[in-house]
């Protein structure tokens, strides 16, 4: 018996669809040069489980699920229509959306999407409600809230991760300064690895850390163009197999996929390097890692399995939050930020990801991404 989760968690021990409902209406406001969200309502994480800070800077039409992807920019102003929502916990819920212009003294042409659950019809909606969330949107427009800065715990968790490898480093350039002299040339390698070694920590956390940021903020867009996956997918683990620093086998299986995908190459490379980084950190080197593709209609799948040491269930709360790492990692390296930027590598690109503990040990990975055209229709 297997132990599965989101990697987007509703509350905890609430599905999407038994979350109370107090807020039976939300509001987006859209803008309608890139049709992206660029506010949204309280209310939204009662609704489908998902953070403000999910939602903005996403495309509108991204949110709800495939068969519905029709953008708001051939929407009838007033009009409502029926669509399925993809919650946090990869379940799926019917809204009813309205489009509405928003006329702000100081932007003249955005628009306005109201979300709310479907009234029954002697559970309409009353036209003050309506005029309440309307006025609480526009003032949303006219004072968009600022993003909130930086935590001093953020700070702290940067500053704890950097301590100790630049310790490492001061002290193997002193005892070289000293003693290196005396030393053998493999003596004076170990402490050159060393330096090199925790450089190479340092760079990494600083790296992923601007890019938390980027991605968290809206700084990185996708821009999705034609790719070659398959390229894409043996330039990735030949980059993951230099850098891990031991032999551990990844045993890759297209299934025959289309090599040619329209995806944001950057997002794709991002999310995948970190996915199979983790994997290959956690798996012995006498055992391998396994990385599937397969594709199912417009959609991409993407499996990776490790031979690990699992995740405690206490942990999947917080799972892919900054700075999280499981209680049982020991001395395994890593600076608790690869499945945050995943979480939001898979956002930005309209997909879902899940993990799986199965019962033999180690933890499964699960990405789906619409990466393909529709199929041709047969004559």
């Amino acid at each position: 018996m297997s132990i599965s989760g989101p990697l987007i968690p509703a509350s905890p021990r609430r599905s999407a669809d038994s979350l109370a409902e107090p807020n039976r209406e939300v509001v987006f406001l859209i803008d309608p040069e890139n049709e992206k969200v660029i506010g949204v309502t309280n209310g939204i994480h009662q609704l489908i489980g998902l953070e403000t800070i999910d939602i903005v800077g996403r495309e509108f039409a991204t949110l709800y699920t495939t068969n519905d992807l029709t953008r708001s920019s051939v929407w009838n102003s007033g009009e409502t229509r029926r669509l399925s929502f993809l919650c946090a916990d990869n379940s799926r819920r019917e809204f009813d959306v309205t489009l509405s212009p928003v006329h702000a003294t100081d932007r003249q042409h955005m628009k306005m999407a109201i979300l709310h659950v479907p009234a029954s019809a002697s559970d309409s909606i009353e036209v003050q409600a309506r005029h309440r969330i309307e006025t609480q949107a526009l003032h949303t427009l006219q004072h968009p809230p600022r993003p909130e800065p930086l935590s001093e715990q953020f700070f702290s968790k940067i500053s704890h991760q950097i301590r100790t490898p630049l310790g490492i480093i001061l002290s193997s350039a002193g005892i070289l300064g000293r003693y290196g002299r005396d030393f053998d040339s493999d003596q004076q390698q170990e402490y050159i690895h060393a330096i090199s070694d925790s450089v190479s920590r340092i760079t990494n956390l600083l790296d992923d850390v601007v890019w938390l940021g980027k991605l968290q903020s809206g700084g990185v867009q996708c821009k999705p163009k034609t790719e070659n996956l398959l390229l894409l997918c043996h330039q990735v683990i030949e980059e993951v197999r230099a850098a891990a620093g031991k032999p551990t086998a990844i045993l890759f299986q297209s299934n025959q996929v289309p090599p040619e995908v329209q995806c944001d190459e950057a997002l794709l490379r991002l999310l995948l390097l970190h996915l199979l980084s983790n994997a290959v950190r956690f798996t012995d080197s006498n055992q391998a890692v396994q990385f599937q593709i397969r594709r199912e209609g417009t959609l991409c799948h993407f499996t990776i399995t490790d031979a690990g040491i699992g995740i405690p269930d206490a942990d999947r709360e917080h799972l892919f939050k900054p700075f999280t790492r499981g209680s049982n990692v020991g001395d395994i390296t890593g600076n608790g930020l690869g499945l945050a930027i995943v979480r939001q590598c898979v956002i930005l690109q309209g997909g879902t990801i899940t993990y799986d503990c199965p019962a033999r040990g180690g933890t499964l990975f699960h990405v789906t991404l619409p990466l393909y055209e529709p199929m041709p229709s047969p004559t």
